[in-house]
């Protein structure tokens, strides 16, 4: 971290620093959820394949909380982050 010496500033100036260090956490903020929310979802058939199981083992895992299921609309998707998750469970 940077050390800062503040001298001579106007309450002004010292508020347009606050703000822009502010808005620049947010920014990165976003960015950070705009990646995660990118995240490639895998079908049912996929996480079953990738993990190498049946799927009624997927069906079985998801409804115990072993891996963590998304659905949209009627449909089920798994994340690769929580695919990896359940590896590291078992």
């Amino acid at each position: 971290m940077k050390a800062v010496t503040i001298t001579q500033i106007s309450p002004e100036e010292f508020q347009a620093l606050i703000n822009d260090s502010i808005n620049s956490v947010l920014r990165n903020q976003q960015q950070e959820t705009k990646r995660e929310s990118l995240e490639p979802l895998f079908t049912r058939e996929e996480a079953a394949n990738h993990l190498k199981i049946d799927l009624s083992t997927l069906n079985r895992w998801s409804k115990k909380g072993t891996i963590q299921s998304y659905g949209v609309g009627n449909r089920v998707y798994y994340k690769l982050e929580d695919i990896k998750k359940a590896l590291v469970k078992l």
